[in-house]
């Protein structure tokens, strides 16, 4: 997945990306490289499209939970 990075990485950052693949593309990089992703995402949370905030609000979400379970999943024995 992390090939597709570059490609979903323009989808976001470009202005004239249709909205619907806008969207997927906002849910997708969540799960392909959630630290840089939370970069971009920061940023998109503010638009004035109320969609596209949300989606960016849930993906943040979604590394956010993310983290937590990488943090909890650690076992000490």
């Amino acid at each position: 997945m992390d090939a597709a990075w570059p490609h979903i990485a323009t989808l976001i950052t470009t202005d004239d990306t249709e909205k619907y693949l806008l969207l997927a593309a906002i849910e997708a990089v969540a799960g392909i490289r959630p630290q840089e992703a939370a970069e971009i995402l920061i940023d998109m949370a503010d638009s004035d499209d109320e969609d596209i905030a949300e989606a960016a609000y849930e993906a943040m979400a979604m590394i956010g939970r993310g983290s937590m379970r990488m943090t909890t999943s650690i076992s000490f024995e």
